[in-house]
């Protein structure tokens, strides 16, 4: 018994793996490896669960402005995929998100915030269980097919539901999505909207109708449509979803912070693991709803400042003299500032230099 403690104990400290509740027993001897182990895990459990929580706690102080610890499930293939395209291997290619897009989606949500309309409503709908496998044709009925006809019963639905608040009628259609093909679900499209509390059943039965129509599957499997509208912290909700949309950032982009000394990756600023979105064969990865016509406004004011051939400064400009400035537009990469926890905590955090205006 005490060789099988010396050889378990040996093996483990040597391959990195960390003891489970059965294993703490057989880890007892007098042996060097078996004391070893005992120092390292403690003597059972509890104690070994009580040490990891405690190392947990010092790290997240630590790095308290980013994620060391990530939720989720995490494939060995997306490990493996992760590091492969950190130094630089294209052999396996991806359609990441870059961190423009990210950048562009995190303000269109802090945008709306800021005006104080949160996108409470999570859907995921899963394009290869409707019988859809070419993604031109799925990115086509989401545009035409779905979120057209979303405008038509948002309007009315917000106009003459006698459940809505007369507060609540104003509440525009917001909207933004982000497309997968993940090995575990095919192509798919998580998607967040902003829908008046009152008006999320009569939502839920629309959702069901309209992919009904949409489905070359008959009748629609139950798992190709997922809506999500807890009524509790509805915005810590939005962010843990936005992060959620984020999970397949590119693995190359990154952030420098000066105390760290080293390289971050800016998945750090999301708490999912790494997964990869696979490769995408259509247009647009993303898209959220465009509430301005930049490319009009554009034609129209270039000529009248330095904004030859620069659409993306004129947007990030225009933003800016309209009011509203994200927390990544003053070059802050901090969760705590990043994903606040109210409403009010994100106004405060608007600097004093610009107005803070309503949307046009």
């Amino acid at each position: 018994m005490s060789n099988y403690s010396e050889e378990m104990a040996q093996q483990m400290i040597v391959s990195g793996n960390t003891p489970n509740k059965e294993k703490f027993s057989l880890l007892q001897g007098l042996g060097f490896y078996p004391k070893l182990a005992t120092a390292i895990y403690g003597s059972n459990e509890k104690e070994f669960q009580k040490a990891m929580s405690q190392e947990a706690n010092a790290a997240k102080k630590a790095y308290a402005d980013i994620y060391i610890y990530k939720r989720g499930r995490q494939y060995s293939s997306d490990i493996e995929h992760y590091y492969r395209y950190q130094k630089g291997d294209l052999s396996k290619r991806s359609t990441h998100l870059t961190r423009k897009e990210f950048t562009d989606l995190y303000n269109f949500i802090s945008d709306a915030n800021q005006e104080r309309y949160i996108l409470n409503v999570g859907l995921t709908i899963s394009w290869s269980m409707l019988g859809i496998r070419r993604h031109k044709e799925a990115t086509g009925l989401l545009d035409k097919g779905f979120i057209k006809h979303l405008k038509s019963w948002h309007a009315y639905r917000i106009k003459t539901d006698p459940a809505v608040p007369d507060k609540s009628r104003e509440t525009p259609l917001l909207w933004c999505y982000v497309h997968e093909n993940s090995p575990q679900m095919d192509f798919h499209t998580h998607m967040m909207i902003c829908i008046p509390e009152e008006i999320i059943p009569p939502f839920r039965h629309w959702v069901r109708n309209r992919i009904q129509k949409l489905s070359k599957v008959q009748p629609v499997p139950k798992k190709a449509v997922h809506i999500s509208t807890p009524p509790s912290q509805p915005l810590k909700r939005q962010w843990i979803r936005f992060q959620y949309m984020c999970k397949g950032l590119d693995p190359r982009e990154i952030l420098r912070f000066e105390k760290y000394g080293c390289a971050i990756p800016l998945l750090a600023l999301t708490q999912f693991h790494y997964r990869d979105p696979g490769l995408l064969d259509c247009k647009k990865k993303m898209g959220y709803t465009q509430r301005y016509n930049f490319f009009a406004l554009y034609k129209k004011e270039y000529r009248n400042y330095d904004y030859v051939f620069n659409l993306e400064q004129y947007k990030s400009d225009f933003r800016k003299i309209s009011g509203f400035c994200s927390a990544l537009d003053q070059g802050i990469y901090d969760i705590r500032t990043l994903y606040p926890s109210t409403l009010d905590d994100m106004t405060k955090k608007l600097p004093q230099k610009y107005e803070q205006k309503k949307f046009l």
